[in-house]
């Protein structure tokens, strides 16, 4: 009796780990299921997604553009409803991942996480007057120690990255309005900057806070451009290819400074400052 008391208990046993172990690989099929979904996605829409990563609730493409994969399957049903907004994908020196509305892109607030070394700072803050000194333009900026649209942290990458940006995101408001924000994240590895000018940190940050604005990468010339497989509409007024642009794939060769398309981009996918624009109603 005791021996089948105990062969019962045996079975119960298994089949509940193994029960565990279902539950735990369902999940992460589920998870890797949106990952996928959202890598087709973004392929469709003309990313090369070859070196695509999923960390999280994101994805990376083309080595430092992060976006989230909520937001790919949920515009995704919404382009298959029809109902997207028009100026989500319309431009690009590129623009990509949707310009900030206009109630965000004149007051975005910066914050910077406490462990990040004290050299960031000032090259954060030199990263914010060369975008609020662009005349004829929007955008402002600003940094904070308290509620931010974008906050700025270290993590260890596994690749030879230097830093994260993340494009653009959607919030609905009370009023029931879809409002575009800049993105909530920027990533510095730690390690691989340790050394780094405050010249190419400055460098660094602008093209990770381009992202946040939703610009894109901008190449060298036609080969260096194929091998993201990126696939836009240039600005009109831009150069085709822009070697020391801030938002250029690879390198420093900006020295932190916009050239004359970065510029020209800016003034025409945030034209301004209008007074008549602002929405002084929404707080956050």
């Amino acid at each position: 009796m005791k021996r089948t008391i105990l062969r019962l208990l045996l079975i119960l046993l298994t089949i509940s780990i193994g029960s565990c172990e279902v539950d735990q690989n369902i999940a992460s099929n589920e998870e890797a299921t949106d990952g996928q979904k959202a890598l087709k996605i973004l392929e469709d829409s003309g990313f090369n997604t070859f070196n695509a990563k999923i960390d999280g609730e994101y994805i990376i493409i083309e080595d430092d553009i992060l976006i989230d994969i909520a937001f790919i399957l949920e515009n995704h049903k919404k382009e298959d409803n029809t109902i997207e907004s028009k100026q989500s994908l319309s431009k690009k020196h590129t623009v990509s991942g949707g310009r900030v509305s206009n109630e965000y892109n004149n007051r975005v607030r910066f914050s910077m996480a406490e462990n990040m070394r004290a050299d960031w700072l000032p090259a954060l803050k030199i990263a914010i007057s060369r975008y609020n000194d662009v005349n004829e333009c929007r955008v402002h900026m600003r940094y904070t120690t308290g509620s931010s649209h974008s906050h700025i942290s270290y993590k260890n990458f596994e690749s030879n990255t230097l830093g994260w940006g993340e494009y653009p995101r959607k919030t609905i408001h009370s009023n029931l309005k879809i409002y575009r924000k800049p993105g909530t994240k920027i990533y510095i590895d730690p390690v691989r900057t340790r050394n780094t000018s405050l010249e190419n940190k400055v460098h660094l940050l602008m093209h990770e806070m381009g992202l946040n604005m939703g610009f894109a990468h901008v190449f060298d010339n036609a080969a260096h451009k194929a091998r993201f497989g990126f696939k836009g509409t240039q600005i009109v007024g831009t150069a085709i290819y822009d070697a020391n642009s801030v938002m250029n794939a690879d390198g420093y060769d900006s020295g932190g400074i916009f050239t004359t398309n970065d510029i020209r981009a800016l003034q025409i996918i945030y034209p301004g400052p209008f007074i008549s624009d602002f929405d002084l109603s929404i707080t956050d």
